[in-house]
């Protein structure tokens, strides 16, 4: 049985499914929309700071973007420090998202 029958199946007992389809977008189907929006974000921010600048509006707007697409929790948490609030972590922000560690990362 897929985890879209599963699905339709909670849909059923509403209050259970609100949550098991929260979990379901948080863990599984996020990462490969992730993934995607990371590869196509990416290039936007750097190219955004090397024109405008890290303190930007624009680079900050951008960066911030590129956070919202870890998961959620110590993931999200460690991303934020690592490539976020850090001045230079934009530098190390990897061209593919398989490339972020586990802790960082889906």
């Amino acid at each position: 049985m897929d985890i879209q029958k599963i699905l339709e199946i909670l849909k059923q007992l509403s209050p259970l499914y609100s949550a098991s389809y929260f979990v379901y977008k948080s863990f599984y189907q996020n990462e490969k929309d992730a993934n995607e929006a990371y590869r196509r974000l990416t290039p936007a921010v750097k190219s955004l700071i090397k024109s405008y600048g890290r303190t930007s509006d624009e680079a900050t707007a951008a960066l911030l973007a590129l956070a919202e697409l870890a998961p959620i929790g110590a993931k999200k948490r460690n991303f934020k420090i690592k490539y976020i609030k850090n001045p230079d972590g934009w530098k190390l922000l990897p061209k593919e998202p398989n490339d972020i560690p586990y802790a960082h990362w889906h």
